[in-house]
């Protein structure tokens, strides 16, 4: 008797969640967006995978991810019990709203004046050479 053993191909999420924001989660997307303020600095992402035999490539869930600025794309992997990967995205897009101003207020001299204007870039001074 030759006994034979089919491996599942199942490597789908039945689940798949943020602890900021909503995602209208379908197993067969396999995208998502999600914008958050810039004063969120981490997100949690749980997810359940849809067959019992298949595994988390990056670990298990609830797992929490640090955000930088801007776009930040979370990979979860599911490895079916055959060996096939599906990789699910999660772009999180962190709102950047740092000053851009790099503009130094003022510019002085110990000995003389300038005339100090925030859009010049480069002066010529000239010194005694007491000073």
């Amino acid at each position: 008797m030759i006994k034979i053993k089919l491996l599942s191909d199942n490597n789908n999420l039945r689940s798949l969640s943020t602890n900021n924001g909503s995602i209208s989660f379908n197993k067969n997307n396999t995208n998502y967006s999600l914008n958050v303020e810039s004063n969120v600095s981490s997100i949690n992402i749980s997810a359940e995978k849809e067959d019992g035999r298949a595994s988390f490539v990056n670990g298990a869930g609830p797992r929490t991810v640090n955000l930088n600025y801007g776009k930040n794309a979370i990979d979860v992997k599911v490895r079916a019990e055959n060996q096939g990967v599906r990789t699910y995205v999660v772009n999180v897009n962190r709102k950047d709203d740092r000053s851009t101003n790099n503009n130094l207020k003022s510019l002085s001299l110990s000995s003389g004046t300038i005339v100090f204007n925030k859009d010049t870039l480069e002066y010529n001074i000239t010194v005694n050479y007491d000073v």
